[in-house]
């Protein structure tokens, strides 16, 4: 090998080491810009997480909510129902002995 081949090998690896630890430094800051990104992308998913369970417990005490409101209206609903009943049988109950006095009165 003569002294330029060597010369030219020489030059040849020194560019190449050169651009492999230039190459070698931006993997190592692309890493660290993942694992940054990893650690956001964690931090997220924690806050997601625990603002999903306090929307989670929302709803229910809503739902809990709005189960009591409907079975407090079935029961008032219902105790209407039984309020007109009885007012409907005591409006056939006068009506009838309104019939009998009218029938008593006529005949005398």
């Amino acid at each position: 090998m003569t002294y330029e081949e060597m010369k030219r090998t020489m030059e040849f690896l020194l560019e190449w080491q050169a651009k492999f630890s230039v190459e070698i430094e931006q993997l190592k800051e692309t890493q660290k810009q993942q694992g940054e990104n990893i650690r956001l992308l964690f931090e997220s998913t924690m806050a997601m997480q625990s603002q999903s369970e306090g929307i989670m417990s929302q709803a229910e005490a809503d739902r809990a909510a709005t189960r009591e409101l409907f079975n407090n209206m079935v029961v008032e609903m219902r105790e209407g129902f039984n309020k007109l009943i009885v007012g409907n049988e005591v409006t056939r109950d006068l009506a009838s002995k309104v019939a009998t006095l009218e029938i008593q009165t006529s005949s005398v």
